[in-house]
């Protein structure tokens, strides 16, 4: 289950999360603008049995990394740039594409703790059967469940508009 949650939890930020895995040796603790990278495309099916396997892909990634390291061994990474992803359903060829650029910021604490917060347009993807969403406005998400703690501003359900 972890193989099949990984992909949806990366896409589910604006594919941030999996662009951890592009970043930099943190040991400078200078930021550094690095192109962040692009997940893989997932086909699940994430609206539902109804609607069938949907494809997500990110058909433009032009979003950029900076990496800071405080003294107390803080890590936070920052997010700006344009990305784009384009939502398929499988059975019907039916497409919506969205602009899911963010920005965001992610903390990683000392003791563990993490933060996430993101900004603008927000592409979440939950795990299956649970529905595609782009917010608009401030998104709190919690890293550990794989969901969104707290949001202000709108909701758009993509799965309805792949109906």
């Amino acid at each position: 289950m972890l193989g099949w949650r990984r992909p949806l939890i990366v896409l589910a930020a604006s594919s941030i999360f999996l662009w951890l895995g592009a970043t930099p040796v943190l040991g400078a603790g200078n930021p550094d603008r690095q192109p962040a990278g692009t997940p893989p495309d997932v086909v699940a099916p994430l609206c539902g049995a109804a609607l069938g396997d949907v494809l997500a892909h990110i058909s433009i990634n032009r979003q950029f990394q900076k990496t800071y390291v405080s003294a107390d061994g803080t890590v936070r990474l920052t997010f700006q740039g344009y990305v784009e992803g384009v939502f398929t359903a499988v059975a019907t060829g039916k497409s919506v594409t969205v602009n899911g650029s963010g920005p965001a910021t992610l903390v990683f604490f000392p003791n563990g703790d993490s933060l996430f917060v993101l900004e603008g347009h927000t592409l979440v993807l939950n795990p299956p059967d649970q529905g595609i969403f782009l917010y608009t406005g401030l998104v709190h998400y919690d890293l550990a469940t794989g969901t969104v703690s707290s949001f202000t501003g709108n909701r758009t359900d993509i799965c309805a508009l792949l109906r």
